[in-house]
């Protein structure tokens, strides 16, 4: 007879008496159940009474008898009489065992006894030999995944049909008229799942995608899952805190980190090189400038007209001053004199301040110009630098991690609403959002693939369009934690156990690895790295170096032609 005696908060001494002597176990655990049972047909009973009980229970039946080969084969025929029963009570992370009952003292760690584990597998019941170490142990107990298997049993596998856009996810191949996996990266994990544990697989077509995490609880496979449509979904799916609480994740199988794709821009380029030195806003603010100057020239001459009763001789370089104002204006930027000197004071002022604004200008814009020359490629290296000029961010529809990271790029909250507008289809950026000044951010083994078949309407050879993507697009890093995805399972399953045993096997073994770089390696465009080597400035662009002439000789000559017209209509006007 065996008694469970509480000491303190967290151990259960176990108190078993044989021959008037008394052996003391200590196991670090609540969960222990025990019952005795007299002969064969009161341990069924027993078992069926059991079943009915918590399933985290360790079930321990003590039977006062031998259990003998030929025991143990009418023990096994009598539970199969039973399997209708105990095959809705129990599962495969069951644990009951029936153990022999012992008359002799006992040793730590010299002894085992006969038992039976018993469990259930698709409503089946299986009953195993097992030999039991005494004292009991539960850590030894509990790792039933160690040698259980699934007997061959069929598990239904949810996973999208096969997508031209993504060839490499999982692939099909017909047989006898049903579908059959072939292979993929999820293939290829389900298919090592299947021969580690023996069970077949059955697929079943997806019916779609989980849906937004910020929509409530998740449609898609995760219903087929949920209503044992499917017993997995081996889609790779995000793992996120939202969608724990309607499935079950398995160990992440899948990590790639977020990227940010950009267009590429050269600095180079003719229609560049001159506006590109200052952004919109810096333009903006120096014609805001000369206008400023302009118009503070003419309200000093008019308020100095109006303090004046009688125009003095003074006021007459003021006046003539004013009246070319703008015209000076665009001198002082392009660092042209003025042949006209004010007498008032203010207006002096006025004057010396827009020569210095006018120097302050022309210096930035030379180094603006020196420091893009120097570069091939704009000089855009991390997230920060997208920031800094001002791109839009705009996120993958189906990568809510991208969604996320966009949002925090543009310092808006993390719990906003969705919108619409900025999380948008690779399709939709490939069309319009990257053309525009922005980036979109978004998984490469997605991304790239889309690309791909996009660009098959234009160009035919595969070596051309990787060319042309890598010649188009730029990928910069945006976060260092890599998006985990994973398989999984409907809430509290008991398969969850099993898998993620044999998926750290897998990786301990380096199969994921393998398995993922050679998905990788398919499905993104591997672009060549280059080096910059030194080359003079004046021969790393010649077409710019000239534009760089026309930059101040088409200014000066606009100026020439101006004043010439000014003067003309002021000759014109006094001989009228």
């Amino acid at each position: 007879h065996r008694d469970c005696v509480r000491t303190d908060d967290s151990v259960y001494t176990l108190i078993r008496k044989t021959n008037n002597k008394i052996h003391t176990t200590r196991e670090y655990a609540t969960s222990f159940h025990y019952s005795q049972a007299v002969d064969l047909k009161d341990a069924v009973q027993t078992l069926v009474d059991i079943s009915n009980g918590p399933k985290t229970w360790i079930n321990v039946i003590l039977l006062q008898e031998k259990l003998t080969p030929i025991k143990i084969l009418e023990l096994k025929h009598l539970i199969q009489n039973q399997s209708e029963i105990l095959g809705k009570h129990l599962n495969i992370i069951s644990l009951v065992f029936i153990i022999e009952f012992f008359d002799i003292p006992v040793c730590d760690g010299c002894q085992d006894a006969a038992a039976l584990d018993i469990y259930a597998i698709g409503g089946a019941v299986r009953v195993e030999n097992y030999r039991v170490e005494l004292p009991l142990c539960k850590r030894k107990l509990t790792l039933v995944y160690l040698r259980r298997n699934f007997h061959g049993i069929s598990l239904k596998t949810a996973a999208m049909p096969p997508n031209e856009k993504l060839p490499h996810r999982v692939t099909y191949v017909v047989q006898n008229n049903k579908p059959k996996i072939q292979g993929g990266f999820e293939g290829q994990i389900i298919k090592f799942l299947a021969r580690a544990l023996n069970f077949t697989i059955v697929p079943v077509k997806g019916t779609g995608y989980l849906g937004s995490p910020f929509d409530g609880p998740p449609g898609g496979m995760a219903q087929q899952v949920e209503n044992n449509e499917a017993d997995i979904c081996i889609e790779s799916t995000e793992i996120l805190s939202e969608r724990q609480e309607f499935v079950t994740f398995l160990m992440p199988t899948y990590e790639s980190p977020l990227l940010a794709f950009v267009v590429k821009e050269s600095n180079n380029a003719l229609r560049n090189v001159f506006l590109k030195a200052f952004d919109s806003n810096t333009w903006t603010l120096l014609f805001v400038t000369w206008v400023t100057l302009g118009l503070s020239l003419v309200i000093m001459t008019w308020l100095e007209k109006k303090l004046h009763s009688t125009r003095d001789l003074r006021c007459g370089s003021d006046q003539e001053f004013s009246e070319m104002a703008f015209l000076w204006g665009l001198g002082v930027f392009c660092q042209q004199g003025c042949h006209i000197c004010p007498n008032s004071v203010p207006m002096r002022i006025i004057m010396l301040s827009g020569q210095l604004i006018g120097v302050v200008c022309y210096i930035a814009f030379g180094a603006a110009l020196v420091s893009i020359l120097s570069a091939d490629e704009a000089l855009i290296k991390s997230e920060g630098d997208l920031v800094q000029y001002g791109y839009k961010f705009y996120s993958d529809a189906g990568t809510f991690s991208a969604t996320r990271a966009a949002k925090v790029l543009q310092r808006r909250p993390i719990n906003e609403a969705l919108n619409r507008e900025t999380a948008v289809s690779t399709e939709t950026a490939f069309g319009t959002t990257l053309k525009k000044h922005a980036a979109f951010l978004g998984l490469k083994d997605i991304i790239h693939p889309i690309f791909r078949v996009l660009l098959q309407d234009s160009i035919t050879l595969e070596s051309k369009i990787d060319d042309k993507i890598c010649n188009t697009y730029m990928d910069l890093r945006i976060t260092w934690n890599p998006i985990k995805c994973g398989m999984f399972v409907r809430k509290d399953s008991a398969l969850q156990t099993y898998f993620n045993q044999k998926i750290i096997l897998m990786i301990e073994r380096g199969f994921r690895h393998r398995n993922f770089g050679y998905y990788y390696q398919k499905s993104t465009v591997r672009c060549a790295v280059q080096y910059n080597k030194f080359e003079p400035l004046e021969f790393r662009d010649v077409w710019s170096s000239f534009l760089l002439l026309l930059v101040g000789f088409i200014p000066s000559l606009l100026l020439l032609v101006l004043e010439k017209l000014h003067f003309a209509m002021v000759g014109i006007i006094l001989n009228v």
